[in-house]
């Protein structure tokens, strides 16, 4: 995970991250321990934390584990 500013992102409550992109809640805060996603302290609520939208979406991508060709090559 890059170290840019919490400013430069466009950063939301995990909740509201969660409802956008029909997860719940204990999702992305499971991706947040697992350290797949960082976490943010909200400036003027500590006790609020915020998430970028798009790494959120990019921790949950199906990612490719075989080809046919791969599964080919096994047989």
């Amino acid at each position: 995970m890059a170290d840019e500013p919490w400013n430069s992102k466009a950063l939301f409550t995990m909740t509201k991250v969660a409802e956008d992109l029909g997860m719940t809640k204990g999702a992305v805060t499971r991706l947040a321990k697992e350290g797949r996603i960082a976490v943010y302290e909200n400036p003027t609520d500590r006790r609020q934390k915020l998430v970028d939208e798009e790494q959120v979406k990019a921790a949950i991508t199906p990612r490719l584990i075989t080809t046919y060709a791969t599964r080919q090559a096994i047989d």
